[in-house]
């Protein structure tokens, strides 16, 4: 932050075992495609249910309404085992009023490598600004 008050450039979430449950790899034998159901977890086709973990609907539905974000992008950096399966789950999961975590996000570096890959990534696509 470069002054007191001031928003990041930028919110960078993981995936697997931070804004969902279970991590893709512990999918294998299931996966896709995935079910939505009436309660807003996701049903792989071995059964296995995938939800969002806590807060997670709330603040980035939060990150995408509240005008005080309106300057913040939100990226999504993982190294999952499954990316298909990963970008299903995004289009799939709803945090209100229609958004899903797919339509919220403005960077996705979702490949496998080291998290200092993904980061340099996202502050390159957002103009060397965190």
């Amino acid at each position: 932050l470069t002054m007191a008050g001031a928003l990041p450039k930028v919110v960078a979430f993981d995936l697997d075992a931070t804004l969902w449950y279970p991590e893709m790899y512990q999918l294998w034998g299931g996966g896709a495609p995935f079910k939505k159901n009436s309660d807003g977890t996701l049903t792989d086709k071995s059964g296995t249910t995938c939800y969002m973990m806590g807060n997670t609907a709330a603040i980035i539905h939060e990150l995408k309404t509240d005008p005080k974000w309106k300057d913040t992008k939100l990226a999504y950096c993982s190294c999952t085992d499954e990316p298909v399966w990963a970008d299903e789950c995004m289009l799939k999961f709803d945090v209100g009023d229609g958004i899903t975590l797919e339509s919220a996000v403005d960077i996705k570096e979702i490949f496998k490598s080291q998290k200092t890959s993904h980061f340099r990534n996202i502050k390159k696509k957002n103009g060397n600004c965190f």
